[in-house]
């Protein structure tokens, strides 16, 4: 698992990526902390609960701020965490592929030779 983080991380375009997706969490955070009065480990946990989409519902902003930013958040926060997702997922891939790559041409030159 932590292999394609720290391919994610080498590259350039993908560590803006890594490093959205820390930043929303972290925002997120900080500002559930400061309009719903929430523990940072409540606040932590209703951020990843709402990004992963899976909303169990124990939590929820009371505030109207706190609304509005969630409706805000979410529209944000998911694509970022998609994206995150499907480039994690890719980067697992990644040497596998390259495994199979190479296997290939070495059959093709072992077949021309």
């Amino acid at each position: 698992m932590f292999q394609p983080l720290r391919a994610m991380l080498r590259e350039p375009e993908t560590r803006v990526l890594v490093v959205a997706a820390l930043s929303v969490v972290a925002v997120g955070t900080i500002v559930y902390v400061l309009l719903e009065g929430w523990s940072v480990l409540d606040a932590v946990y209703f951020c990843v609960v709402t990004l992963a989409t899976v909303g169990y519902g124990d939590l929820h902003p009371t505030t109207e701020l706190g609304r509005l930013f969630t409706i805000v958040y979410i529209i944000v926060g998911v694509g970022i965490i998609a994206g995150f997702i499907s480039q994690l997922a890719a980067h697992r891939q990644a040497p596998r592929r390259l495994e199979r790559d190479v296997d290939r041409v070495i059959d093709e030159v072992d077949r021309v030779v």
